[in-house]
This record gives C-alpha cells, structure tokens and sequence, in this order.
C-alpha cells in the first residue's frame, strides 16, 4: 500500500493506469475509525495476489485541522460540505469524481442532501455542479485510456461495495472490534468475570462471515438465564417516585449500567428470587409493576428490597442482552460483527478477481464454511496487475430482462451522432454492467463502436457517414450477473 498525493493520483488516472491495466486506488487516511479497521485486511489480500495499492486520502495532506479528519471545519477535507463557501477545496474531488469515477456506486446519491456541490476548476463565476459523495474506505479498480483528450472518463472497473440488489450501494463502514474481533472483547462493556464470555467465545470461534447473526442473539423473551449476564461487582440503583399531580400510582427510575448501591450480582439476585418464591415475577414488566404496588402504604419492606434487585438485574441483563445482538450486528445493515467479516471476506474477493469487473455480489449467509477460488499468482509490472480472468463462483448468471438501442442524435455527412443502448434488468435486480459493442453496416462498409455501460446505460458517439441507411447490430458481452445478448436495434439513417 503506498500513498500518493493528489497530482499523483491524477497522472495515475491519466497516464499509468491504461487500456488492459487496472490500478488499485483506496481512499481513506489513518484518521478514518472506519478505514483502519480493513487495512490489514486490504495489506494482507493485495500481497497475496501481488497487487500494488495506491491510497489517496481526502484530506489533502492527512492533516487535523479544524475539529478531525471529517469536520466541517477542516480546511484540508475535499470531500467535505459545503463546497461552496471557499472553505474546502471541493472542486478537487469534483474533478476527480466527474471526469474519472463517474461510473462510481455509491452510498449517496448525486440527488441526497449528502452530495457534494463545487465549482468547477475553483471558478465562482461558473455555475456550480455536483457530485456523489463517498465515504471512505472506499477500494476500486481503474482502467484509464492513457490520454484525456477525449474528454471525461469513466473508468472504474471494479469495487468494494455492498449491492442492497435493488439499484442502492451501502458502503464498507466498520470498526475495529467487529473486522478483528478477539475473545473477551467484541466491543462489549460486559465484565470478564460474566458467564456470558464463554458462549460468547465459543460462538465466535465458529462465526464466518456466512453466519446468520440470528442464530447467536440472546433471547430476550427468556430471563432464567440473566445470571450468567451478570458479573460479582455489578450494582444498580432503583427508586421509587410517589404519585404526583393527581396520578393515582407511582413510577420507577431504574439506573442499570453495572455500577449502583443495589447488588445486582448473580448471588444476589439467586437470593432475592429464591425469597420471593411464588410471588417471584415472570418478567421485567411483571416486576416493575410489582416494586410499584409494594410501594404503597404498608408494604413489606424486605419484598420491596428484594424486587429492587430483581427489577436492577434483570434491567442490567435486558442491556447487555441488547448489547450483545448489536455487536453481532445484522445481514441487512452489515453491522457488527457480521459486517465486519464480510467487509474483509469482500475485500478478498476484490483482490482475487482483479482485473476483470465482477459487480458488488450479494452474498445471503449460509452456515457451511465458505469455499474460497484463487487464481494462480502472477507477478504484474509495476502498478499494475494483470492476472487471468477469474470470475466470482457464487453467482449464478441470469438473462437480462430487455437489451435495446436507438438514435439519440442522428449523425450526418458532416457531423457526428450519438446512439443510445439500454439494458432493462429483472425486476429487483441490480443495474447490468460491462462492455456494449454495436456494429454499422451499409452495403460492404462496416464500423464497429463499443463503450461501458454505467447503471444500465451507455451513449456511444458515432461518427460521421456516408449517406443511406446503416443497419445496427447491438452486442453484449454480460457480466457476473447477467448472460451476454444480442439484438438489432433501429437502423441509423443519413440523409
């Protein structure tokens, strides 16, 4: 992995990275809770497929400025809103965005309050433009054309995202504790002394990156188990408020976070429940309600003592309980644990599949243990690698549901034209991907255009023709989720 500055970046996107070359590009600084968590990770992969990393960070030079990495007020972040006040220098990222990664999947849409508006080339007189706003890290693969004098490029070729499946990207934001979890950690507040460690540890012993969350969450509903939740020091504090302002019963404030004048330990609450006997509650609401009625004028004050220790307990257990499932986080959002994995299980597919594009997969968990394919190991030239083609085994490719094309301006003797194709994917599915080729021909001449569609869409440029008819093959090669097609589409006419 090795850092370069943004003039770097840019004779990188405009010389280096070629057609048939791809460069590996990570955004992201040390700065980023979110980004040091997956560089080991990204280290790792890209040294075992011999792929040279090249980072850019942001924040120009890496600098805290105003507040952090991310804050408003640093003057270094280009990324950052607002871009139009002169206090960042948003038309740095707007330039590399719009006229190199157009073809970016992103989280926040051009549309979102959370795009990025600039200037383009810094000039206030100009009308301003805005762009997606990515989060970091953020890892792509680029393919460049070695020169910019056809105009802007989109070139990515390959990314690190999730695909929602539904035309929506979420981003790879993870933490520490959940893309290197260790045992007694997890990011849990919970003392070494609990139970509770060793399931936790065991459970995290067979957790992959396939593992269903579901299938470790505690049980909420159950609280025989709240013992081993507990640990020897815990305490918490419960009080009684009389009824005011007319009400006719009292409430409880119940401070449970393991520390309090209440023994809530797993001794303590053994005792307390053993002592109320039949009367002993079901739950934490049959509980609350009966600390409330033992409150009332002549209540036995050892039940009220007692069922303060059930109700500090069991409220302690409620919390670590929910503690607990969101460390393992959730398939849907990717946290946890469980996005912690398979943000590095991705970050390994990304590497193994270079250079060839293979869309953000969607990957449903599955309890057997994953089935990793590598491709052989190639040595690369500098800053560029250029293994076999491999394609992701998990995706099963389907037709596509529409491929068509038409004229969007028709060229002439003198002019050129532009000819739109779109591919329309399954209902749900995911925006299609790759190369698009269509083929003139009139009588014995033939021309031959071809360009990358970007969600689904690409408008070729024609060139000038002759005079008659030109009739208009359309290819596509598909890509990891879509078969290839094949189509006429409207002839192109010149008078």
């Amino acid at each position: 992995v090795e850092q370069i500055t943004y003039p770097e970046l840019i004779h990188l996107f405009e010389n280096d990275a070629t057609v048939g070359k791809d460069a590996v590009i990570l955004f992201g600084g040390a700065w980023c809770p979110n980004t040091r968590p997956v560089l080991p990770a990204i280290n790792k992969y890209a040294q075992q497929n011999d792929v040279h990393v090249f980072n850019f960070d942001t924040v120009l030079d890496g600098a805290n400025n105003g507040g952090g990495g991310t804050a408003s007020g640093n003057p270094f972040q280009s990324r950052n809103n607002p871009g139009l006040t002169g206090t960042h220098p948003s038309n740095l990222y707007g330039h590399l965005f719009s006229h190199y990664i157009g073809n970016a999947a992103t989280q926040y849409l051009v549309t979102g309050n959370n795009a990025i508006p600039y200037f383009p080339a810094g000039d206030t007189t100009r009308a301003s433009i805005r762009v997606a706003r990515l989060q970091v890290p953020y890892l792509f693969g680029y393919q460049g054309r070695g020169s910019t004098s056809a105009g802007p490029h989109d070139g990515v070729t390959r990314q690190w995202i999730q695909d929602n499946g539904n035309g929506e990207y979420r981003e790879y934001m993870t933490s520490w504790p959940y893309a290197n979890p260790l045992p007694n950690r997890l990011g849990l507040s919970i003392p070494a002394d609990a139970q509770i460690w060793s399931t936790l540890n065991d459970q995290l012993a067979r957790f992959t990156w396939q593992t269903d969350p579901t299938t470790v969450y505690p049980n909420s509903g159950v609280w025989t188990d709240a013992g081993q939740y507990l640990a020897a020091a815990d305490g918490a504090n419960v009080t009684y408020n009389p009824p005011t302002g007319g009400a006719t019963t009292g409430t409880l404030t119940v401070s449970a976070n393991g520390t309090g004048t209440i023994p809530v330990n797993p001794a303590a609450l053994s005792a307390a429940l053993s002592a109320l006997g039949g009367a002993a509650p079901e739950n934490l609401v049959a509980a609350r309600a009966a600390l409330i009625a033992a409150n009332e004028p002549g209540g036995n004050p050892a039940l009220i003592d007692n069922l303060k220790v059930v109700v500090g307990a069991w409220r302690l257990t409620e919390s670590r309980k929910t503690n607990i499932t969101g460390a393992w986080g959730a398939v849907a959002d990717a946290s946890g644990v469980t996005g912690g994995l398979r943000a590095v299980h991705a970050a390994e597919q990304f590497f193994a599949g270079l250079p060839t594009y293979v869309p953000p997969v969607r990957e449903e968990p599955r309890q057997d243990p994953p089935v990793v394919v590598r491709p052989p190991v190639v040595v690369p030239p500098p800053a560029v690698v250029k293994p076999p083609v491999v394609t992701t085994p998990t995706v099963r490719r389907v037709k596509a549901r529409k491929l068509a094309g038409g004229v969007a301006k028709a060229p002439t003797r003198t002019k050129a034209g532009t000819y739109k194709v779109t591919i329309t994917s399954p209902r749900g599915g995911a925006k299609a991907t790759g190369r698009v080729t269509i083929t003139l021909k009139k009588g014995k001449a033939t021309k031959t255009i071809s360009g990358r569609l970007s969600r689904g869409t690409v408008t070729l440029k024609v060139p000038k023709l002759a005079r008659g008819t030109w009739k208009v093959t359309i290819s596509w090669s598909g890509d990891a989720r879509y078969l290839a097609a094949k189509a006429t589409g409207p002839s192109i006419k010149v008078k």
